[in-house]
C-alpha cells in the first residue's frame, strides 16, 4: 500500500488496527512521527496533505469537499484493517467530515474517532476570518496562537513557503459549511487543553451533539492549544 496522502511509520504485518492521524493547520505527517512506536499491534499512518513535507511542491487544497473526496479515494487501499481516526485542531474537522462521508457511503471500518483541540463544527463562528489578512497581521495572528516558533515567524524567506499552506488550511477551516444531515455512529473521545482559551470546554463538549451514541469520553490535559506536544506521553496513554 503506497500513497502520497499517507505516511506509514511502522509497517507491522501483525497489526490488528490502523490509526490514522490528521495534523493541525500547517502541519505535516511528520508531526506524528514520535507516535510511531507507541502502540503495539497498531499500524500508525499520518495524513500528508498537499503542500507540505514530501508534497511541498504541490498546491495546498482550499476546499474541505476536495480534501474529503481525495482522501476517500486514497483510503481504498488502506481498509484491510479496522481503523481509528485521531485529529488535532484543523485535523479534527478533516477527520470528522471524512468519517461522516464514509458513513454516508456505507463504508464500514471506523471503530473510534478522537477529536482534539477544536470546538464543535456546528457552533456558529465567533471570530472573524484570518486566512485573508495582510501578511503582517497574519503573522501576528500566528504569534498569538503560539504554535509557530518566533525564529520561524521572523524568517521571511521561510515564512514565504509556510504562509500559503497556513492560509489554505485556515480558509478550509473558516469557510467550512456544516451540514446537519447525519450523526456519527462510532464511539468517540474528545480532548482539550485546559489553558486553550480559544476552545472553551463547553464548545468542545458540544461535539456530543454530532454522535448517535452516548459512548463519548472527555479528557482535559494541562497546557494550551498545542498540548499534544507538551503533554505527549499523557495524550498517547489516552489514545
Amino acid at each position: 500500500m503506497q500513497s502520497p496522502w499517507f505516511m506509514r511509520f511502522n509497517r507491522d504485518p501483525q497489526a490488528k488496527l490502523r490509526l490514522f492521524c490528521f495534523p493541525y493547520a500547517g502541519g505535516s505527517a511528520g508531526v506524528f512521527k514520535p507516535w510511531r512506536n507507541a502502540f503495539a499491534g497498531v499500524d500508525v499512518v499520518a495524513v500528508q496533505l498537499p503542500g507540505r513535507g514530501s508534497r511541498v511542491a504541490e498546491k495546498p487544497l482550499e476546499s474541505m469537499a476536495e480534501i474529503v473526496a481525495r482522501l476517500i479515494d486514497e483510503l481504498r487501499g488502506f481498509r484491510d484493517l479496522p481503523f481509528v481516526f485521531f485529529g488535532h485542531s484543523f485535523g479534527s474537522l478533516v477527520c470528522f467530515e471524512l468519517a461522516r462521508e464514509l458513513q454516508r457511503r456505507g463504508i464500514d471500518g471506523l471503530r473510534h474517532i478522537i477529536l482534539s483541540g477544536r470546538r464543535a463544527p456546528h457552533l456558529p463562528r465567533v471570530h472573524p476570518n484570518t486566512h485573508d489578512l495582510p501578511y503582517d497581521e497574519f503573522i501576528e495572528e500566528l504569534r498569538s496562537i503560539n504554535g509557530t516558533p518566533e525564529e520561524m515567524l521572523t524568517n521571511k524567506e521561510l515564512m514565504s513557503l509556510f504562509v500559503p499552506i497556513l492560509r489554505a488550511d485556515f480558509k478550509v477551516n473558516e469557510t467550512h459549511q456544516y451540514r446537519a444531515d447525519i450523526k456519527l455512529k462510532s464511539a468517540a473521545s474528545i480532548f482539550r487543553g485546559r489553558l486553550d482559551t480559544d476552545v472553551p470546554e463547553a464548545e468542545v463538549q458540544a461535539w456530543r451533539a454530532n454522535f448517535e451514541s452516548g459512548d463519548i469520553e472527555f479528557t482535559e490535559f494541562s497546557g494550551d492549544h498545542f498540548f499534544i506536544h507538551s503533554q505527549q506521553q499523557l495524550v498517547l496513554e489516552r489514545v
